[in-house]
């Protein structure tokens, strides 16, 4: 996974950012994770913008980026717009993440930036989904600022080899037990 960081804003987000991608690629079976300096190689985009400029700034990008997904674009025109929240949206094909940009708008702590690095960057690498499981960052009811237990062993589930897209729960449990 390489990772390009996009930032609009005068909040320094780097060390945080670097800390949260370096906490997850230490999770066991997740891929190796890079931080590109160009955005021509990179799979994984977070974006890091000023409300006031969100919206062209999200259509001027999918654009440089070709994207061919229109509704990419208005996906995150429609939540930023009613909302300001920071959001993710993944390009799959056959079940594989292709690339993954993580929207993410000003914030005046670096403690809302760093929930929303860790929701939204462990969301787009595969667990989509908000859950009711209480102490994990995939539970929107939950702000926490670091990963937690549970957390690390969802995702050690998601990239353990053995594990197949569309597999059962009865083939999945002996499996992760």
């Amino acid at each position: 996974i390489k990772f390009y960081i996009e930032n609009e804003t005068d909040i320094v987000v780097t060390p945080h950012l670097y800390n949260v991608i370096d906490e997850l690629s230490n999770i066991k079976g997740v891929p190796n994770m890079t931080i590109s300096s160009s955005d021509g190689d990179a799979n994984f985009f977070i974006l890091i913008l000023k409300k006031e400029t969100y919206k062209e700034y999200i259509k001027e990008y999918v654009k440089k980026r070709n994207v061919k997904k229109n509704s990419v674009v208005d996906e995150l025109e429609d939540i930023f717009y009613e909302n300001i929240l920071c959001t993710f949206i993944i390009g799959v094909n056959n079940n594989e993440i292709l690339d993954a940009y993580v929207v993410i708008p000003e914030y005046k702590s670096i403690e809302q930036l760093k929930i929303c690095y860790i929701e939204e960057i462990s969301q787009a690498l595969g667990l989509p989904y908000d859950v009711n499981i209480p102490y994990t960052n995939f539970n929107d009811s939950v702000n926490l600022d670091y990963f937690t237990e549970c957390d690390r062993e969802l995702l050690e589930i998601l990239y353990n080899h053995r594990v197949k897209a569309g597999m059962t729960k009865d083939e999945l449990l002996p499996l992760v037990t």
